[in-house]
């Protein structure tokens, strides 16, 4: 029984490795912009929002953006994507436009396509989780943009873009498990 947990263990280990987080400095801990390239109306301030420990947020003036460009995937890469923000009021009283795009690109550097996802304006921090769509056939690389188009401000922090595990590669963790099983029964049976 202790070897099946032991097992277990590891080899949720590595399905937790196959997803971590893909931007670095997502919680802008550093202090300033590392890993990120932006426009002119974006700056680091005192974190005063999610409840998430942390010092420091991104704050985007309208029309404004912080991207990580050319990362590289696979076409059909699926996504989990979770970042905290706040809007302040909308400066024409109309519909807020403001979200995250994913721009899909080839090995040639040609753009593909992209996917956005638009999010409501908010009284106060929310939390923003969603699964991006399949992408394009022939998918190298993508960008990753967090952009405030229609709201006086908006505030992002604790960015996370995590790739979700293919069924393919859980099963092959499933049956190494079942394998470090069967390997560790027979050994402790031809040992008595």
């Amino acid at each position: 029984m202790k070897t099946t947990m032991v097992t277990l263990l590891v080899g949720l280990s590595f399905a937790t490795m196959a997803s971590a987080n893909i931007i670095s400095n997502g919680d802008f801990e550093t202090g300033d912009f590392t890993d990120w390239n932006l426009s002119s109306g974006v700056s680091i301030i005192e974190n005063t929002g999610p409840s998430v420990a942390g010092t420091y947020a991104a704050k985007l003036i309208a029309g404004n953006d912080i991207r990580v460009d050319k990362i590289a995937m696979s076409e059909g890469d699926l996504f989990n994507v979770s970042y905290d923000y706040n809007t302040s009021p909308l400066k024409d009283g109309g519909t807020l436009v403001a979200g995250t795009w994913f721009r899909f690109f080839n090995a040639a550097g040609s753009f593909l396509g992209q996917q956005a996802h638009v999010h409501a304006e908010t009284v106060g921090w929310e939390t923003e989780s969603f699964t991006t769509t399949a992408a394009p056939v022939g998918t190298t690389q993508f960008d990753f943009q967090l952009k405030s188009r229609d709201a006086n401000q908006m505030w992002l922090d604790n960015i996370s873009v995590d790739a979700v595990p293919e069924p393919t590669t859980l099963s092959l963790f499933g049956l190494a498990a079942a394998a470090m099983m069967v390997i560790r029964k027979k050994t402790s049976i031809s040992c008595r």
